[in-house]
């Protein structure tokens, strides 16, 4: 008796590969003597944990090496090419690209300053209440307008100077305030001071 032998073909099916992703690398110089470095990588198998390889063409790595992002340090004007090598994806992904930056020789710009205003209120010389504003610091009176505004009474005088006097009622408490225009944003314009009549 001749027994019969079947065999069975099962497709062999290899394991997914991990999908490459896609890598973008940015730059720019704003800092005399300095560049950054930046990735953006997309897509690719999200299991993986990418490692950051970079090399440059000239200067030093200042921070960075292994991160996205990477400083380098290099003689103002020289232009460097950054390239990022990503790995941890399958073999058969090539994951690299670079960028080519001008180093800044630029000194950077001087950080405005800010000047201090102070408002004080009293009586003047003919019984009036004045409010009167001083700055210190540097202050550039050409770029600059004011306003004032009070919490009761009139402005009698002085609208848009340093000085307001200031008709109301008697036995009240006013507050002046003085409202700068003209500054560097991040300084505060706005200074008040509140007398009794």
């Amino acid at each position: 008796m001749f027994g019969i032998l079947l065999l069975f073909a099962a497709p062999v099916i290899s394991p997914t590969q991990d999908a490459c992703p896609s890598l973008s690398v940015g730059s720019g110089s704003a800092t005399k003597g300095q560049a950054s470095y930046y990735a953006e990588l997309s897509g690719g198998d999200p299991k993986v944990r990418p490692t950051f390889n970079w090399t440059i063409s000239a200067g030093s790595i200042a921070g960075g090496q292994g991160t996205p992002s990477i400083t380098v340090d290099a003689d103002p004007g020289a232009i460097v090419t950054a390239t990022l090598e990503v790995g941890g994806y399958a073999r058969t992904c090539s994951v690299m690209n670079s960028s080519t930056e001008q180093v800044s020789d630029a000194a950077p710009a001087a950080e405005a300053k800010c000047p201090q205003f102070d408002v004080k209120g009293g009586k003047g010389e003919k019984g009036e209440t004045l409010f009167t504003a001083t700055a210190t610091g540097p202050v550039n009176t050409d770029n600059l307008s004011v306003n004032w505004t009070v919490s009761a009474g009139t402005i009698s005088a002085g609208q848009g100077t340093g000085q307001i006097t200031v008709e109301g009622p008697k036995g009240t408490d006013v507050t002046a305030t003085m409202d700068i225009s003209g500054l560097p944003a991040k300084c505060l314009g706005v200074v008040s001071a509140t007398v009794a009549f």
